[in-house]
């Protein structure tokens, strides 16, 4: 960890984290920010900790993408953290971060990455100190959901003898608005993939709403909403900040929120936010503290074919098999599958984690050859990830048919398409 940013709006303790690792040179590299995740308690005790641990910017400091932002508080890279991510970008920064928690029995030291796109240009910047905390004016939290704009005040409304002139909101017109399983949705004929608009993605839901609400309906969820398309920037939101449909509402347990919905319309209602991707929680909303599924994502290294990991999701049901679990496949991975396992909501998360942990690393050890229990990039070439981090209280897996905000469809192709390393 590298350093952090101050809240924004109603949060307290801090804005975001901002990561970084060492290369195999010892340079030390930009990693990007994760701002989900945390609980009220996590946020209070993590800026208690990095303000005992501050310090000047580093002296080097290897950046892709865009500029650093200017408010970075630096501190001691001493504290390392783990994430769950959905990609690396160009710039070797980390897409879609969720928090997970403080690795104490990891030291800094230890982590030490290949760049993800050794390629990409980087260039060494010192970065600048942060200007002091109170004379800076706190930008919000950058989310997917527009500000709400406010009067300003006008004589009539102050008595004021020289007021501000008030703002005029303009109003587009409601083009390009259709209702579709009785839910309005605007610019339905906005491209989300190439060939395939708004309206197609409320269509797929209303098809297969049967055989995936089950999946979704009454569960704790996180989205990825694409505004303009894929080909635009990717948010993962949590928090509705109270402008949701009003098919879909809001939700937390133990201080981490979510979304939910109940019924096809609400599915149509996430088409309308442009969100791609449903993330459910391996729990009801009913019950949220004890998951009644676990998630194990089988995600190849470079190398690694497609039928190695399909004889590895059989290596894994059969050893689940073994324990009493029965196991199945989903083919909504991004490059590998994930093994499913029903549980009984007796275990709470701690302790549900912490299985998936042991079985992890139990198969990793028996062969490690194949299978590793890390997310360590430089030692997946070849092997398998046996992902566990999926089992967490607020962490998710994408759901059961659910399409993916990739860009692997061309014009003119059916989606969902089957091209190579989409399944």
């Amino acid at each position: 960890m590298l350093g952090w940013t101050l809240p924004g709006g109603s949060r307290t303790g801090l804005g975001s984290l901002q990561l970084g690792h060492h290369d195999e040179a010892g340079q030390l590299h930009y990693a990007g920010g994760v701002g989900t995740g945390f609980s009220e308690r996590e946020l209070a005790e993590l800026r208690a900790r990095l303000d005992a641990l501050a310090v000047e910017p580093p002296a080097e400091l290897l950046v892709g993408g865009e500029p650093l932002e200017p408010g970075i508080h630096w501190v001691r890279p001493e504290l390392v953290v783990e994430i769950q991510f959905t990609a690396w970008s160009g710039a070797g920064r980390v897409r879609h971060p969720v928090y997970l928690g403080l690795r104490k029995d990891k030291s800094a030291g230890q982590v030490v990455l290949v760049p993800p796109d050794p390629e990409a240009k980087r260039s060494v910047v010192k970065p600048r100190a942060a200007p002091g905390r109170v004379s800076v004016a706190r930008r919000g939290p950058k989310i997917a959901v527009p500000p709400v704009h406010r009067p300003q005040p006008t004589r009539e409304n102050t008595g004021a003898a020289n007021p501000r002139p008030s703002v005029v909101i303009a109003h587009a017109p409601k083009r390009g608005r259709e209702t579709i399983g009785g839910v309005e949705l605007s610019h339905a004929d906005r491209p989300l993939w190439p060939g395939v608009t708004k309206r197609d993605l409320a269509a797929y839901w209303l098809a297969v709403a049967e055989h995936a609400l089950p999946w979704l309906a009454h569960r704790p969820l996180a989205i990825v909403r694409c505004p303009v398309g894929i080909a635009g920037e990717h948010f993962f939101q949590k928090r509705g900040n109270g402008l949701l449909p009003e098919q879909i509402r809001e939700g937390s347990a133990a201080g981490s929120p979510f979304l939910a919905i109940d019924k096809p319309e609400g599915l149509v209602a996430m088409a309308q936010m442009s969100a791609i991707e449903l993330h459910p929680w391996g729990a009801a909303e009913a019950d949220p503290l004890h998951p009644d599924w676990i998630v194990l994502d089988l995600d190849p290294g470079e190398g690694v074919a497609f039928s190695e990991v399909i004889q590895a999701a059989h290596d894994v049901h059969d050893r689940l098999k073994g324990l009493g679990f029965a196991g199945f496949p989903r083919t909504t991975g991004g490059k590998g599958l994930h093994v499913v396992v029903p549980i009984a909501p007796r275990a709470d998360w701690e302790q549900t984690k912490a299985f998936c942990r042991t079985f992890a690393e139990a198969m990793s050890q028996e062969e490690p050859h194949r299978f590793l229990p890390t997310l360590s990039k430089a030692e997946r070439r070849g092997r398998i990830l046996i992902d566990y981090l999926r089992n967490g209280l607020g962490n998710t897996a994408i759901g059961s048919f659910c399409p993916r905000a990739l860009s692997c469809c061309g014009p003119g192709r059916p989606w969902p398409c089957r091209s190579p390393g989409r399944r």
